[in-house]
């Protein structure tokens, strides 16, 4: 990863952070975004900045596309990614039933427009160099469907889809593009919308008996992000100590 430019966004906590930590070497150039979480974002600087790495944070929020629009302008006039993460998302916990359209049009312009957005702004750049990584997180939810968070789930769903066509259509311009799904993961996130505070609650369906950790998942995003994982273009990974398993 070394002098290259990397961009992660969600990076002020949870797995955004352990995925820009896991990331950080002496020479590498890290973009990262946020939006709510100002604390949270100064201490990822700090870390990657006692690692060696050049760090730029943004604040910028997902649902609003003009300054979408903005931001990507900007990072392609200066130093667009060779490298990008798409790790931001929100999580609503509501019934099918009680969904409004608001409630749509918010996960899946964070959840799935956003990303897809960062893609097709920074893929030109990318196949001018002929390389490129792109790393979406995605969830279990993506792959078994959801329960209370239906909208959620859907939005995951086409982050894998939009993970296989842009492998269909870029493998051969050198971009690599990938998914993780991770399932229960030990964040705040996960606790709030699952509304467990005993993990014994829920590990209780999982073969592994654990939580997973945003560390995991942070060390998955390198690999594939590095020369080694060059022929996985199109893959979901999952992360989920057993729960499920592609078929």
């Amino acid at each position: 990863m070394i002098k290259k430019t990397i961009l992660i966004t969600g990076a002020s906590k949870g797995i955004g952070r352990a995925i820009a930590v896991e990331m950080a070497e002496p020479g590498t150039n890290i973009i990262l975004t946020w939006n709510t979480d100002k604390q949270g974002i100064q201490k990822t600087t700090r870390l990657l900045k006692k690692a060696g790495s050049k760090a730029h944070i943004y604040q910028l929020d997902l649902e609003d596309k003009n300054k979408l629009i903005e931001f990507c302008n900007s990072i392609n006039s200066t130093n667009p990614p060779d490298i990008l993460i798409n790790n931001a998302a929100i999580a609503h916990k509501k019934d099918f039933l009680d969904l409004d359209f608001n409630d749509w049009d918010r996960i899946l312009s964070a959840n799935l427009i956003a990303p897809s957005f960062f893609c097709k702004s920074f893929i030109p750049a990318m196949k001018k160099k002929g390389y490129g990584r792109i790393v979406n997180i995605s969830s279990i939810g993506g792959q078994w469907g959801g329960v209370h968070q239906v909208h959620y789930a859907a939005s995951k769903s086409g982050l894998i889809n939009l993970t296989r066509s842009l492998a269909k259509l870029y493998s051969q311009d050198g971009i690599v593009s990938t998914a993780i799904a991770p399932g229960i993961i030990d964040t705040a996130m996960t606790k709030n919308t699952l509304g467990h505070k005993n993990n014994n609650e829920l590990i209780k369906d999982i073969p592994s008996r654990r939580l997973g950790t945003p560390e995991e998942v942070a060390k998955a995003v390198k690999y594939l992000c590095s020369d080694d994982a060059s022929y996985l273009s199109g893959t979901t990974l999952n992360i989920n100590g057993g729960v499920y398993f592609n078929t």
